[in-house]
């Protein structure tokens, strides 16, 4: 539905074409998207549709999660059918299901990862589909594969991943090229990262900006030794500036403080993290580098409690810390 990609019905494409065709005039889309609203949701019984009401109501959930201007926002409030997500400040979104960010913290499963030996798709689309049973919200996929045999593999994962379940995905990919492949066959708006602050952010920022996307940027420079918050906060500014040359806000950015010495003292991922989002108003993240998440750097970093926090789902601890 986001990348203009036909549907399988043809009933079904053609009322969804409405609202993405209409919609697409910045200065009228908000009259005719409520038009075309109505005349989806509110006639969709009545409506000769090969689909029911339900899946009509996220289709166009979908889409306007996927426009994501403050116009379509505002719509929310008088909207006939449950919207999740829209007024938050982002979205991470499958073809079929929005998560807000911004609301309470958004779960983000971190299993299906690989560098050298690629996963069977199935075999990820079955753990994929524990991770939603274990309560994810987010579905992770890390690729450290280079080239076309990452390129091969992202998207078979994401294929088949997406044909069973509704979760949103998490693409972390670092290669730029298998990022694109990724997005391209990814249907949503998919959480992307982390990503450094080095040479590869501008990629990453025009892949964002030209298939949408939320990106997950760290701050910190993998020595170990942890920053202080007002360095941290400094690595932060840098982040949003560069992402405002390339057109990107920071409603599609989140920032993850956590460094390898956070572990055994919390104290000061809390304090960047509230600095951080005090001072700039972005979302933050927690764990999406790959440095272990524990039940005590949760309790320390409780009263600043990210927007997004990764890690596995299969311990029970873990979650029930995170949601108690």
């Amino acid at each position: 539905v986001g990348y203009g990609r036909p549907v399988r019905q043809n009933r079904q494409r053609n009322a969804v074409a409405v609202v993405v065709r209409k919609a697409r005039n910045p200065a009228d889309g908000v009259r005719h998207l409520r038009n075309a609203k109505m005349r989806i949701v509110g006639e969709a019984h009545p409506m000769p549709l090969d689909i029911d009401s339900r899946r009509c109501q996220q289709i166009v959930c979908s889409i306007i999660v996927r426009l994501d201007t403050a116009k379509l926002v505002a719509l929310a409030d008088d909207m006939p059918v449950p919207i999740v997500g829209v007024a938050s400040p982002a979205a991470v979104t499958s073809g079929t299901k929005a998560v807000a960010l911004g609301e309470d913290p958004v779960l983000v499963a971190n299993r299906i990862a690989f560098s050298e030996e690629p996963w069977d798709p199935e075999d990820a689309a079955d753990e994929a589909m524990a991770e939603a049973d274990e309560g994810a919200d987010i579905l992770g996929l890390s690729v450290g594969t280079d080239g076309s045999a990452g390129e091969e593999a992202a998207c078979g994962v994401i294929r088949e991943v997406q044909s069973i379940t509704f979760q949103p995905m998490a693409l972390g990919i670092s290669d730029p090229r298998v990022l694109e492949a990724a997005m391209r066959r990814y249907n949503g708006k998919p959480m992307v990262g982390p990503v450094s602050a080095d040479e590869q952010a501008g990629a990453i920022f025009a892949l964002v900006k030209k298939y949408g996307g939320v990106a997950v940027f760290r701050t910190g420079d993998g020595k170990g030794m942890p920053h202080s918050a007002e360095e941290r906060l400094r690595k932060a500014e840098e982040i949003l500036a560069s992402a405002a040359a390339y057109g990107i806000g920071k409603r599609d950015l989140l920032i993850d403080p956590l460094e390898e010495g956070d572990i055994e003292n919390g104290e000061k991922a809390a304090a960047a993290m509230k600095l951080i989002r005090d001072t700039l108003g972005v979302g933050i993240s927690l764990g999406a580098c790959g440095i272990p998440v524990t039940a005590k750097l949760l309790e320390e970093t409780a009263e600043c409690m990210p927007d997004a926090v990764f890690l596995d789902t299969g311990n029970e601890d873990l979650v029930d810390a995170l949601r108690p």
